[in-house]
């Protein structure tokens, strides 16, 4: 049945070369082909096309040095280009399996490698493949239009959108955090880049569930700083066990409650890979949201890999991650020390650590930066944060300036 397909195909395309234009042929490619002759056949075949050459059996022959009889029988065999595009579904779909079966048999072969590796490097190759599994990646004009109206119904009830709570912030990434975008917050340490991504969380937690990651703190740790933010107390003084004065007691009590009770945001402490981020964040029915605290310690399980290669490949797999989800995914990230030399000390995409594909990969980046922290510190509570957009896709880039109190980690948009 496999060579039967095969053969369909080159004699369509050898009876009717405008074959060569039906979707389902020019989804497939030379390696599809099992047997030899129809493989190099097929190769030729769309070098002539790419150079606006003529496709005729002569020519054919004449370039491939392929048999006569062979492509005879293709034609005389092929009574009919009708089904051309069904043969040619059938040759992909024969190719897929064909690789995924090899997947399989490589996959057996564990000897140095750990289950976290096995499983990485099968996900890469089977991303290879699937879009042609699932059927065509490529839509008509008039099927583009339709998903169109879809996600304008969708963003006006907020269903494929998360609101960062901070309508300046929102206005700049074009709405909010999109469904399957990557969206990086890079700052150099002691920033606070952890605490703005817990204010931010707790403003996102209206809209649904979420998850928030935390490769270097403890559940209880984020708890305190959710709770910090919320009820605009001292997370040291909540972490440390002080007692409150009066109102703030009230102001903890009440916020304690409240995240109890009406907090759908779950918190990971003990997920360390990408593999174990994504089967968690599976679980969670209705998932709006993941944030992941931060690039830079998660685990590729590739550790006879340079650490430039890690990210590249980390980087790589959240933005697939988050189309597989079909949910934002905020991954927290560190950026180097060029910052510290530069007049201004204002970071730049090209800061973040480790990889160039941080930049490239991500749909939305966000840089913090706070004036005072090159100043020794002003000793006051409320400091100025920049927050600035230099990469987005649906907004006009530039920086919203906030407010960050760096005792309950609360973060307001500067009064204008």
């Amino acid at each position: 049945m496999i060579i039967l397909g095969e053969k369909a195909v080159i004699g369509a395309i050898l009876l009717d070369p405008q074959v060569m234009t039906l979707p389902e042929v020019r989804g497939l490619s030379p390696d599809d082909f099992l047997d030899e002759d129809y493989r190099d056949i097929f190769r030729e075949a769309r070098k002539l096309e790419r150079e606006g050459k003529e496709i005729d059996p002569v020519g054919l022959q004449a370039a491939t040095g392929i048999s006569e009889d062979v492509f005879r029988t293709a034609m005389q065999e092929t009574p009919t280009t009708t089904n051309a595009g069904g043969y040619a579904a059938i040759v992909k779909n024969e190719s897929d399996k064909r690789r995924i079966a090899e997947i399989a048999a490589d996959m057996m072969n564990t000897v140095g490698k750990t289950a976290e590796e096995m499983l990485f490097d099968a996900r890469a190759a089977l991303d290879g493949i699937s879009t042609t599994v699932r059927g065509s990646g490529s839509v008509t004009a008039r099927e583009a239009a339709e998903r169109l109206v879809t996600w304008r119904k969708q963003a006006k009830a907020g269903e494929n959108v998360v609101s960062t709570g901070w309508a300046s912030l929102n206005w700049r990434l074009g709405g909010g955090f999109y469904n399957g975008h990557m969206i990086v917050i890079g700052a150099r340490p002691g920033m606070g880049k952890t605490t703005f991504a817990i204010a931010m969380a707790n403003r996102m937690d209206k809209v649904g569930p979420g998850l928030f990651c935390t490769l270097e703190m403890t559940a209880e740790q984020i708890f305190a700083k959710r709770l910090s933010e919320w009820a605009n107390v001292s997370s040291q003084a909540i972490l440390a066990g002080e007692d409150f004065e009066a109102d703030e007691d009230a102001r903890l009590r009440r916020a304690w409650a409240d995240l109890q009770k009406r907090s759908s945001m779950r918190i990971a402490d003990k997920l360390f890979s990408l593999a174990e981020i994504e089967r968690e964040a599976s679980t969670i029915s209705g998932l709006r949201y993941l944030v992941i605290d931060y690039l830079g310690l998660i685990s590729s399980g590739h550790s006879r890999k340079s650490r430039y290669e890690e990210v590249t490949d980390t980087s790589r797999e959240l933005k697939q991650m988050s189309k597989r989800l079909n949910v934002p995914i905020i991954v927290l990230a560190q950026l180097n020390r060029e910052t510290a030399s530069r007049s201004g000390h204002r970071p730049l995409m090209s800061d973040l650590r480790d990889s160039g594909a941080i930049e490239q990969d991500a749909d939305e980046v966000i840089l913090l930066h706070r004036p005072d922290y090159y100043d020794d510190g002003t000793g006051e509570n409320y400091v100025p944060l920049e927050v600035n957009v230099t990469k987005s896709r649906y907004g006009p880039p530039g920086a919203v300036r906030m407010v960050l109190s760096l005792v309950t980690g609360c973060v307001s948009e500067e009064a204008k």
